[in-house]
């Protein structure tokens, strides 16, 4: 039996597939972003590197920047490959007095913008080599001296687990475009290897961040009240982490994610 054909990515199928998932919103809620998008704002927040202008680097249907936007004291900006996601962003987010645009020239143009912090949330294993290499040094052109850029990947994936197959071209390809697939110790290297310094990297589950729910006063048992008498009421029902204890806190082995954070070396 022949094998069949292995999928070559150009830059036209690329954008015509994401075009499509863009239209497709019963599909939304498979992105990334759409599922943990407010916990990837509050990694950021937690580490103390979110401010000024910020840019997500290949937004999609812009769902990590409707989060960004809660934050009136941030200059919000987007890029994306897909005319159609660019589009689903600029008039859905327009109405934001911090929202400035989304694009899919902004990096391309030579304007020399800059920004203080960068989000490129699962973005790199949909890449070749050389459109690893363009990816990665855009972001070292767009970030400003001092700040730092965002970087999550999905933790050590199994490629060939998520190939579907064509039958109208006999061809194999990664049913969401994934090309590559990182580990801690490669996506550090990686990154290295172009320039960065890197200032954080971990395996990672975001929905552990996501906020505590608070026990209402008919929830507590007697014994609750007892205990909080004697260490504090406040303190034992909502007990408050530090930043660190908080990240810690998602830190995962074998966790689904890989974030990692980085600044230009000086």
């Amino acid at each position: 039996m022949n094998r069949v054909k292995d999928s070559i990515w150009t830059n036209v199928d690329v954008e015509r597939f994401w075009n499509y998932w863009s239209r497709r919103t019963d599909a939304h809620p498979q992105y990334f972003s759409y599922q943990v998008g407010a916990e990837v704002v509050r990694f950021a927040e937690l580490l103390g590197i979110l401010r000024g202008r910020v840019i997500d680097y290949g937004c999609g249907p812009g769902f990590l920047l409707s989060h960004l936007l809660n934050r009136p004291d941030l200059e919000v900006y987007g890029f994306d490959t897909s005319v159609k996601s660019v589009a689903i962003c600029n008039e859905a987010y327009s109405k934001f007095s911090n929202f400035k645009s989304v694009s899919t020239d902004l990096v391309m143009d030579g304007t020399g913008e800059k920004f203080d912090t960068l989000f490129c949330t699962e973005v790199l294993e949909h890449c070749d080599d050389a459109y690893l290499a363009m990816v990665l040094s855009n972001i070292e052109r767009l970030l400003q001296p001092g700040g730092n850029a965002v970087v999550t990947v999905p933790n050590n994936e199994m490629l060939e687990k998520n190939f579907i197959y064509c039958p109208f071209c006999d061809t194999e390809y990664h049913q969401v475009q994934h090309q590559r697939s990182f580990t801690k110790v490669s996506l550090r290297a990686t990154l290295e290897r172009h320039g960065f310094h890197v200032d954080w990297c971990e395996e990672l589950d975001f929905s552990l961040l996501k906020p505590r729910t608070r026990k209402r006063v008919t929830d507590v048992s007697m014994y609750d009240l007892y205990s909080a008498a004697k260490a504090g009421l406040e303190r034992h029902l909502f007990p408050k982490k530090s930043p660190g204890e908080r990240v810690r806190g998602a830190q995962k082995v074998g966790g689904p994610h890989l974030a990692i954070v980085v600044s230009l070396r000086s």
